[in-house]
């Protein structure tokens, strides 16, 4: 994601800078409760970039230390823009089909 590597790990904390800000409330929350709940993390989400945003999604899961907290997540995270254009071309044909069935039921 282009974050600062600490010890080989990718910071949390500068995620947000990265974000599209209206995910990131969803992204933090997500991450928070695979933190709390041990549920896996999976969230989709647009990345910040200079030639634009782009989605991307992010996997994993909590590891915890000695105590049982967690202590980072481990995961992975993937450029999924393609597939969201597609999804939205695949809508929009859906949408389009809709209205041309309902002018034609409307017009016999």
């Amino acid at each position: 994601l282009g974050l600062a590597s600490v010890d080989g790990a990718r910071r949390a904390d500068d995620m947000h800078t990265l974000v599209d800000p209206a995910d990131w409330p969803r992204v933090r929350e997500a991450m928070v409760q695979t933190q709390k709940t041990d549920a896996p993390l999976a969230v989709e989400f647009r990345l910040m970039r200079p030639d634009g945003p782009r989605w991307h999604a992010l996997y994993g899961r909590a590891q915890r230390g000695p105590d049982g907290r967690a202590t980072r997540i481990i995961g992975v995270g993937m450029d999924i823009d393609e597939r969201k254009q597609a999804e939205h071309a695949l809508q929009e044909g859906r949408e389009r089909l809709v209205r041309v069935l309902q002018t034609m039921a409307e017009g016999s």
